[in-house]
């Protein structure tokens, strides 16, 4: 349901960073303490996993090997199960305990650890935050698993991080669309029936190309054109001014967790107590403001 944003009211300012940390663990130390007061989440893909400690064996004196990746007492960390987690989100606990929120993890059944989800809520407002990463070896496989085992809610609000290593002209205007593979074809399908908009300009690289390639948009963010259109997700920016060595440039935005105005003089209770419709109407596209004006076709 669509709801004018005249009758909501912003209870909380949620401030992500997604990246992609080539596999380093002094990466997310940098980050989670050197920003820590400027973001509330991070969405991490490509995630350092090895050995962290050293656990009790019945067949080994020496004891097994524990693997997983780095802690940060000031953060919650979030990780899909499973033995070998290519993605994280960090969650400030200062930020949860400040604005009351909760954090409930996303059951998500993808046989590998490379899709992971959270639905973070506060009172009659949440957002689901999905963190994926499809390797440059995973091959289609991958992606039609995403497609099928994940239902994308209407009723919800999603923003959808991840790298995707995969190349199109809805993305990325380089990209010939007589060049495009399935499984590319495949995940921008998906995005498009489910009102997914990427918030990508197709014309600003995510990733700096190595020597002899070229720079491409593979770092993606989707926003639910419902979260949109109530001004729940503000426009993305890539940041390669806070990058950290990865090849890949992290991407900033904001989440408003929007709260239903009830009060007697709001748009919604003055138009139920009398009986008329809301003399504003309903939203319009111009609530896009300075998104890409070639990605407007969502809402023709």
């Amino acid at each position: 349901m669509l709801v004018h944003p005249n009758c909501l009211f912003n209870k909380c300012n949620i401030h992500i960073i997604s990246n992609n940390i080539a596999s380093a663990n002094f990466r997310p130390h940098l980050l989670l303490s050197e920003w820590c007061e400027d973001f509330d989440i991070f969405i991490f893909q490509e995630i350092w996993w090895d050995k962290i400690g050293t656990g009790q064996s019945d067949s080994n004196p020496l004891g097994k090997d524990v693997l997983g990746t780095m802690n940060n007492p000031q953060w919650v960390t979030y990780l899909p199960p499973g033995r070998d987690a290519r993605v994280a989100i960090y969650v400030s606990k200062h930020f949860i305990y400040k604005h009351n929120l909760t954090i409930t993890p996303i059951p998500i059944h993808v046989p590998t650890g490379h899709m992971m989800g959270i639905r973070i809520s506060q009172g009659d407002a949440a957002v689901t935050i999905i963190s994926i990463y499809n390797s440059a070896k995973a091959g289609r496989d991958f992606i039609c698993e995403v497609v099928t085992v994940h239902n994308i809610d209407p009723q919800h609000k999603y923003l959808i991080a991840g790298d995707f290593n995969l190349h199109h002209p809805l993305w990325d205007s380089q990209v010939p669309a007589n060049h495009v593979r399935g499984d590319a074809r495949l995940l921008a399908d998906w995005f498009l029936n489910n009102n997914i908009h990427i918030d990508n300009d197709p014309d600003t690289p995510t990733r700096r190309g190595q020597p002899g390639q070229h720079d491409t948009v593979i770092d993606l963010i989707g926003l639910s054109t419902n979260g949109i259109y109530d001004g729940t997700f503000d426009p993305i920016a890539v940041r390669p001014d806070l990058n950290t060595g990865s090849d890949h440039y992290p991407i900033t935005t904001t989440i408003h967790l929007l709260q239903l105005d009830a009060s007697p003089h709001s748009p919604t209770h003055s138009a139920a107590s009398s009986g008329k419709q809301n003399k504003n109407g309903p939203p319009t596209p111009s609530l896009l403001w300075n998104r890409p004006k070639h990605l407007l076709f969502l809402f023709h």
